[in-house]
């Protein structure tokens, strides 16, 4: 887990929910599939 995910789980749960969707969603724009 990168230092900002960290960050943000540790301070406040709603902001990282947030920004691990928006990972997820850079990922699967460049047509890569997590669990490759």
């Amino acid at each position: 887990m990168n230092q900002i995910a960290q960050q943000l789980k540790e301070k406040n749960i709603a902001e990282y929910l947030i920004y691990m969707w928006q990972e997820e969603d850079l990922i699967r724009a460049n047509h890569c599939e997590p669990e490759e």
